[in-house]
């Protein structure tokens, strides 16, 4: 079932501001930073700034030896099931880039 149609809105995807998503599946869609990089507007450049802020951070911290403390930044990278995005299986199970993933990457 599909959010507009849980909510009962009457309305087709092209008429919302959100992607509406089927909450029983994930839906092969996945935000590329490098397009939100390029992109004008206020809103794209506050996202690429944090975006950006955030791996800079994570880079310093190694840089310093604080491993740990960007360890435990990379437990809030997996995606919230909510969003329904990405390449799960039945039920959606987000796990976005794991922690493991990032600290092998880093």
């Amino acid at each position: 079932m599909r959010v507009s149609e849980y909510f009962d809105l009457g309305v087709d995807q092209h008429e919302l501001d959100f992607v509406d998503i089927d909450m029983d599946t994930d839906v092969e869609l996945f935000i590329d930073p490098t397009w939100i990089h390029i992109q004008n507007g206020e809103w794209f450049e506050r996202t690429s700034r944090t975006l950006f802020g955030y791996f800079d951070y994570i880079v310093e911290l190694y840089e310093e030896g604080k491993k740990e403390k960007a360890r435990e930044l990379f437990g809030f990278s997996r995606e919230p099931n909510e969003t329904c995005f990405g390449v799960s299986k039945g039920q959606p199970d987000g796990t976005g880039a794991s922690e493991t993933m990032l600290i092998e990457f880093f």
